[in-house]
């Protein structure tokens, strides 16, 4: 468990005895998560950094410092290779845990990045933040591969890499198109732009 405090706490969950705290943060921390087999802790917050602990020791293994401001996600690859991170500064970011080296910076939401996790094969990243999207990222290349839209109504859109639309009827209502100064709603479009429109079923 961690919080307001800038200690990361772990407890035997049978007896509930504490087995060890982790001080090393200087702030709230936000995101705190097991490596896959155990071995490791992952954690980041308010200082910008993200500390990586050998479980049973203890022992700080390594800081990664490359976001600017807060970090709010953290989370491990299913093989415990990689580690990947988002936060305030609209950036997710992946880096090599054994050698600390920055892979890639997945950059394309306009506010700040509150959750992050790998696909089961860690071929995808899937991230969501304060700009009210989802996206879906291919972690090889770095590419958008697409942006998921939600609205309390049920309205929904999603866009793909190459600007192509998928909606139900209500989410496709709610693009417009941008001509010569002129705002045109979803059934006035041209045609070259209609092309690109996919209406779903709700």
């Amino acid at each position: 468990a961690a919080g307001e405090d800038a200690t990361i706490r772990l407890w035997e969950r049978e007896s509930g005895k504490l087995i060890r705290s982790f001080k090393d943060h200087k702030g709230i921390v936000w995101s705190v998560t097991f490596s896959p087999d155990a071995a490791y802790i992952l954690a980041a917050g308010d200082d910008s950094t993200i500390r990586l602990w050998e479980r049973e020791s203890g022992k700080l293994i390594r800081s990664f410092k490359d976001h600017k401001g807060p970090v709010f996600s953290v989370t491990f690859s299913p093989d415990a290779a990689y580690i990947l991170a988002a936060g305030e500064d609209a950036t997710i970011r992946l880096w090599e845990r054994e050698s600390g080296k920055l892979i890639r910076s997945f950059k394309d939401h306009s506010g700040a990045v509150w959750s992050v996790t790998f696909s089961p094969d860690a071929a995808y990243i899937l991230s969501a933040g304060d700009d009210a999207t989802v996206k879906l990222w291919d972690v090889n290349s770095g590419a958008c591969m697409a942006t998921f839209i939600g609205w309390a109504d049920g309205a929904w859109l999603t866009r793909d890499g190459a600007d192509n639309f998928a909606g139900n009827e209500t989410g496709l209502d709610k693009l417009g198109f941008v001509d010569n100064q002129c705002v045109y709603p979803a059934g006035e479009f041209p045609e070259f732009i209609r092309d690109r429109l996919e209406i779903m079923p709700v």
